[in-house]
């Protein structure tokens, strides 16, 4: 696909969605640079198409997987590279991959740099860094892509996965802060408008699962655990059938400890506490597997797994 069949895709995707240039354009290039992009008048990055279309509801794989330029390609294999160590829990990987990251120029300008402020506040949240260290780049990196972000309309925004990792790191601290109302808040926007806006069903999936995870961790330590529950459900539906299986693990051991709360049948439970046991082993989480057998025996009374 040549960058001039790109820009007729997001005309097209664009005119069936009603959303216009301005709006796509806004926090990630001049409209004047995305209009002549679109008329095949110029080229633009990858990381800058693969943001136009989480604007607009689809994942960049589905039309344009690969990168087109080495630079690209450095890019898009160090990213793959930190969200990897990330995923498996993997820190002092993650710390060696962040300097790395912090020496290229690409990820001091722009849309990269919106990623590396993103990691650097999630690194500086792994070692209990400066809360207000935290926030300062979270408030610089969201208004990156949306420079007028008002938290109470964060349901109408199009956003990218880097915007929803973002306003979930800042639902984060304002839970951890006793502030429990406006995380929630964040986070039931947050999932509206991935509902309401995505329109690429495996993107949709992989984004809602993340989102309802963190909401039902939240509404769970309030002892809200029906609606925890719910949810639960419901992104592991998503999950599932999309095969989004990223946080089906995660999502399995909030369903067991609010199962067990709920005074749930003790064979429902351990069968929930089994699949997260299990899938954060096969997912390499093997510090994480140990605290959930920990627990499982606490609750079940009984040698975990018995099998």
């Amino acid at each position: 696909m040549d960058y001039h069949m790109r820009g007729q895709t997001i005309k097209l995707l664009s005119k069936q969605q009603g959303i216009s240039i301005t709006q796509l354009a806004d926090g990630v290039m001049s409209r004047s640079n995305l209009s002549k992009f679109i008329n095949g008048a110029q080229s633009i990055s990858k990381k800058h198409f693969d943001t136009i279309l989480c604007k607009l509801g689809h994942g960049a794989k589905r039309f344009f997987p690969y990168p087109i330029t080495m630079d690209d390609l450095k890019i898009f294999e160090l990213r793959y590279e930190i969200n990897n160590a990330i995923a498996i829990e993997d820190e002092e990987t993650f710390k060696q991959l962040l300097t790395k990251a912090e020496a290229l120029p690409a990820f001091h300008t722009g849309i990269h740099r919106q990623t590396l402020l993103r990691y650097r506040a999630f690194h500086l949240l792994m070692a209990e860094g400066n809360v207000t260290a935290v926030r300062e780049l979270l408030d610089k990196a969201i208004k990156i892509t949306l420079p007028n972000f008002n938290p109470k309309l964060v349901h109408t925004y199009l956003l990218c996965y880097d915007d929803i990792k973002i306003i979930s790191l800042m639902a984060q601290l304002h839970f951890d802060n006793g502030e429990h109302d406006i995380a929630i808040m964040l986070l039931e926007k947050l999932a509206k408008s991935i509902r309401d806006k995505y329109v690429d069903t495996h993107e949709k999936a992989r984004a809602l699962t993340f989102v309802l995870y963190c909401l039902s961790t939240f509404l769970g330590s309030q002892g809200r655990y029906e609606e925890a529950f719910a949810l639960c459900d419901e992104a592991i539906d998503a999950g599932a059938s999309e095969r989004a299986y990223s946080y089906l693990s995660a999502l399995a051991l909030n369903k067991a400890c609010f199962s067990w709360k709920l005074g749930r049948p003790q064979n429902e439970v351990r069968d929930l506490f089994n699949q997260a046991y299990f899938g954060h082993r096969i997912e390499g989480k093997l510090s994480t597997a140990e605290e959930i057998k920990e627990i499982a025996q606490g609750v079940l009374g009984t040698k975990f797994p018995s099998l």
